[in-house]
């Protein structure tokens, strides 16, 4: 196991843990299988709802969502079963991938990702059940606030009493965004503390309140160095991922000539349609640098033949699948 120097310098080597086939595997997998579902549950909601499924799919495309569409209840219920079972999955999933790193830390060289995703579906109620304690904790807060509410419309005595005790209710009300607080980092460290104790889900618990409690400076700066060099990393490696896109598809064009071109061009034009707002976000976020890690023009729908067309959605499924890669 290599020597932790326990500060910030420990951070930078999260690029090179992550960067693993094993690790992108675990995690590909999981994000698959948790969005496939977020997929079809998330459409399935739009139809329920009274949309027209193929006006959704040519608005949003694989990054569908409900919020800002009217729904009924049953469109809502669908789509926040998508919405639990995405989550779940990720955090099940991001619990394989710290096991995975961890055993490796400890010398472990033959750990397989089967193994990572073997103990973290045995830990999946741990997993789970930690975020749901401390919401519990919240509804319970929140439940007693409403009840003191209610007493304090008792005429004369629930007014003086509330105002009386009103200093401990600002107290209680502290106490309340600590739950809060502690409910975001064991959304965020959960599947670290899990894989790293191999404990359930009171250890979750305790280990987020004593994180924040002991050392909440060093928990906002290592996040933010954390999500700092995840981004960085990410646009790296998109833009030598899109750089090995080029020399093949220049490889290609030579060999193959005008038959590629229009293979190419559509699955091009397909995966623009199915991505368009997660192209529109990396254009507003590079701007003129976008060009870097995706296509700086506009790809037109070409008229191919059925062999060609089909031809053309594999080749725009296997660019996605590299994207699902970075991501």
């Amino acid at each position: 196991m290599k020597a932790l120097g326990f500060d910030f310098r420990d951070v930078f080597r999260a690029n090179r843990l992550a960067f693993s086939l094993q690790r992108i595997w675990i995690q590909f997998l999981g994000t698959v299988l948790g969005y496939s579902v977020y997929l079809v549950l998330t459409y399935l909601s739009f139809i329920l709802a009274g949309h027209s499924l193929s006006n959704m799919w040519a608005q949003m495309g694989i990054f569908p969502c409900l919020f800002g569409k009217s729904a009924g209840l049953i469109s809502w219920i669908v789509f926040g079963i998508a919405l639990l079972f995405l989550v779940i999955t990720m955090l099940v999933t991001n619990t394989a991938v710290a096991r995975a790193v961890y055993m490796l830390q400890k010398g472990n060289y033959f750990y397989t990702w089967k193994e990572a995703f073997h103990f973290a579906r045995k830990k999946t109620g741990a997993i789970i059940f930690a975020p749901i304690a401390i919401i519990l904790l919240i509804v319970m807060f929140l439940a007693g606030g409403a009840i003191i509410g209610l007493l304090a419309k008792i005429p004369v005595v629930g007014e003086i009493g509330l105002t009386l005790t009103y200093v401990f209710w600002i107290f209680a009300g502290l106490l309340l965004v600590l739950f809060i607080i502690a409910l975001i980092v064991c959304m965020l460290l959960t599947p670290s503390i899990i894989a790293t104790t191999d404990d359930d889900a009171f250890e979750a618990v305790f280990q987020s309140f004593s994180i924040i409690w002991s050392q909440p400076l060093r928990l906002i700066l290592y996040e933010f160095q954390a999500v700092v060099l995840s981004v960085l990393g990410m646009f790296i490696f998109a833009f030598f991922v899109k750089k090995a896109f080029l020399i093949v598809d220049n490889l290609f064009l030579l060999v193959i000539g005008d038959k590629y071109i229009n293979i190419s061009g559509q699955a091009l034009y397909l995966l623009s349609a199915w991505v368009g707002s997660a192209a529109s976000w990396v254009q507003s976020l590079l701007g003129s640098h976008a060009g870097l890690v995706w296509f700086n023009h506009e790809f037109l729908q070409l008229q191919l033949s059925t062999v060609h067309q089909i031809a053309a959605i594999f080749f725009a499924v296997s660019l996605l699948i590299m994207g699902f890669i970075i991501l």
